[in-house]
C-alpha cells in the first residue's frame, strides 16, 4: 500500500485505499498512525481515505466511478480483468500487480547449497505472500536428486545450512502466529483459501504428484499447513500454472 501511495501522494493527488476484505488492519493501522501525527511533512489531512468492503460491492463501484483517474490494484488475474473491464467504461487508466508462478532454475553447475537457501528464502519470505516468491523449480537432471535431498532437509528442519532472507530464517521451516518468536511462515488467512489450497494439493496428488514432504495441514496454527514439496508434476498440471496463494 505504502508504495503505491507514495508516488501519488508526493505528485499532488488524492487517494483512496480500498483494502482487502479479509485483511484491513494494516491499512486501518497505517492510517490511525497518520490521523494522530502533527508531522508537517505528511501530506494534509483528507488527501488519503480509506474504505473497507466487499470487492464485489465497494471496489466495483470505485474503479467503475468516473471521478477516478487511475486504478492500481494487485492481487488476482481474475480480478485484474474484472477492473479493466469496469475502468473502461470511462477509459481510466489503469495499472496492474497480479498473481504469478515464479520459476527458479538449478544449472548442473550450481552451488546447490546456495540455491536451497534461495529456494527456500524466495518462497517462505513474508509467508509466501509476494507475487514473485519461487513457486517452482526447474532442476537439471544431473542434480536433481542431490538438489531434493537438500531442498526437503531444509523445510522439514534437518539441514545443517541457516537460510536467510531480510532476516534469519531458521533452520527448517517455522509455522506459527504472526507475534510468536522465530516464526517463518503463518497460517493462511481464512478457511476458504486454506481449503483453496487444499484442493489444490489434492488435485494435484490425485494426477500423479508426489508428496516429498509436508501436505499436511496444521491442526495448532489456526489454519496452517505444513511446508509442502511436490515431484513428478506435469508443466501442464494446476499447481504448476496456478499461483498457490496464501
Amino acid at each position: 500500500m505504502a508504495r503505491k501511495l507514495a508516488p501519488a501522494l508526493v505528485t499532488g493527488n488524492t487517494c483512496v485505499v480500498k483494502t482487502s476484505e479479509v485483511t484491513p488492519l494494516t491499512c486501518a493501522r497505517i492510517t490511525e498512525l497518520w490521523t494522530e501525527s502533527d508531522d508537517a511533512a505528511l501530506p494534509p489531512k483528507g488527501t488519503y481515505s480509506v474504505i473497507t468492503g466487499l470487492g464485489s460491492t465497494v471496489g466495483a463501484a470505485l474503479v467503475s466511478s468516473p471521478l477516478v483517474d487511475i486504478v492500481s490494484m494487485t492481487g488476482s488475474v481474475a480480478t485484474g480483468k474484472s477492473i479493466m473491464k469496469s475502468a473502461a467504461e470511462h477509459m481510466t487508466k489503469v495499472s496492474l500487480e497480479l498473481g504469478g508462478k515464479a520459476p527458479a532454475i538449478v544449472c548442473a553447475d550450481a552451488d546447490l547449497d546456495l540455491a536451497v537457501k534461495g529456494v527456500l528464502a524466495s518462497r517462505i519470505c513474508f509467508s509466501g505472500q509476494v507475487c514473485n516468491c519461487c513457486e517452482r523449480v526447474y532442476v537439471h537432471e544431473s542434480v536433481k536428486e542431490a538438489f531434493l535431498q537438500k531442498l526437503v532437509a531444509a523445510m522439514e528442519g534437518t539441514s545443517q545450512c541457516p537460510m536467510t532472507c531480510s532476516r534469519r530464517i531458521h533452520i527448517g521451516v517455522k509455522v506459527g502466529a504472526p507475534a510468536d518468536d522465530g516464526v517463518d511462515c503463518c497460517g493462511l488467512v481464512s478457511s476458504a483459501q486454506f481449503d483453496k489450497v487444499k484442493g489444490m494439493l489434492d488435485r494435484a496428488v490425485a494426477a500423479g504428484a508426489k508428496v516429498e514432504c509436508g501436505g499436511t495441514p496444521l491442526t495448532n496454527v489456526g489454519y496452517g499447513f505444513a511446508p509442502t514439496v511436490l515431484t513428478n508434476v506435469k508443466q501442464s498440471d494446476e499447481i504448476v500454472q496456478e499461483e498457490v496463494c496464501f
